[in-house]
């Protein structure tokens, strides 16, 4: 049995409208918490397999540091425990929710065809901890990185993960939270994708680098408000969410993190050019060490994840959706080949 969202066909809207607020429906089975967790003995219930084409999809809840946070699991078709499987933890954009993200990426028809889990957090005031200014950000002093990775140790736990398999994808906000858990807790992941999103200033400041070289993937829009290619401040509905670096200092930055020089590399080609969208370039930047840095630039593009199972009509102050890419099948397509050459 899979778990509908009862408001999926009011997506767009909910989409535009902030502060989205859904009740939930509870996994039953016993949860682990901060006292008696994975790591002290305490034994999973075995899950039970799963015969559907179209997988299952359960609010799971997590004790953690006192707080109750909560996300959506999915388990592919045909899901059994005999198999340990790739997880993709999917992290939403400000003002948004774990069921959005869900149902926006189409992640779940992916991992229906490929056999893998995914998760769909949610933040606490539905905004990220993503390491800009507390100043700028409600959720200031909130550990993500530690939701992030109890919520990894415990999908291991309930549901059979392959360790060197764990990905984070996010979206604006949340792909900030991806870069600042694969800067803190870079054994935890083993590659990384983030769509309309940067460096927060605070963080790029500190120059921190991953305890190891890690691969990520970037997909932004040359037209977007929220994360101006050349850097800055926010331009969206007088909403002011702190400076966040250029989209090329922040590749740079990651190819410097991988080893590489820091300059951007020569190797461009256009990927996709038709009617009905913007045209996208390719950069990327193979290290030496295997990791792989790329950034689609989606030529006059927006705040928007390219290619959403959601098409949003065009709003001025998110810009244009592009339709000459799939940012989801893009994204698993990355990790699937992270190991091989760019």
């Amino acid at each position: 049995m899979t778990l509908k969202h009862p408001y999926r066909a009011l997506l767009p809207l909910l989409l535009i409208i902030a502060g989205v607020t859904l009740g939930s429906v509870e996994a039953g089975a016993p949860l682990p918490t901060e006292e008696s967790s994975q790591t002290t003995g305490v034994k999973a219930p075995p899950p039970k397999p799963i015969d559907s084409g179209d997988g299952l999809t359960i609010n799971e809840t997590l004790l953690v540091n006192g707080l109750v946070r909560k996300a959506w699991v999915h388990l592919p078709s045909y899901y059994s425990t005999d198999q340990k499987r790739p997880l993709l933890i999917v992290l939403h954009g400000a003002r948004l929710s774990g069921w959005i993200a869900e149902a926006a990426t189409g992640f779940d028809k992916i991992a229906n065809q490929e056999n893998f889990i995914v998760a769909y957090p949610d933040a606490i005031h539905q905004q990220w901890n993503d390491g800009r200014a507390p100043v700028n950000n409600p959720s200031a002093g909130i550990d993500d990185v530690g939701f992030l990775t109890q919520l990894i140790d415990y999908v291991n736990w309930k549901y059979h993960v392959a360790k060197n398999k764990v990905y984070i994808a996010g979206f604006s906000s949340g792909g900030m939270l991806a870069q600042k858990m694969a800067l803190e807790q870079t054994d935890k992941v083993a590659a990384i994708a983030t769509v309309a999103s940067s460096l927060p200033m605070p963080q790029f400041t500190l120059q921190r680098m991953p305890s190891r070289p890690i691969s990520v993937l970037m997909i932004n829009g040359t037209r977007d408000r929220a994360f101006p290619w050349a850097g800055g401040t926010t331009h969206i509905v007088h909403v002011k969410v702190g400076p966040v670096a250029p989209i090329l200092s922040t590749y740079q930055y990651w190819v410097k993190a991988n080893g590489g020089s820091g300059d951007i590399s020569p190797r461009q080609a256009t990927v996709k050019k038709n009617k009905i969208g913007p045209s996208v370039n390719l950069l990327n930047t193979r290290a030496h060490n295997g990791s792989c840095i790329i950034l689609y630039k989606i030529n006059g593009g927006g705040h928007t994840w390219p290619g959403s199972e959601v098409p949003l009509p065009y709003i001025p102050f998110l810009g244009k959706q592009s339709r000459d890419l799939n940012a989801s099948e893009l994204i698993w397509e990355f990790f699937k080949q992270q190991h091989n050459d760019c």
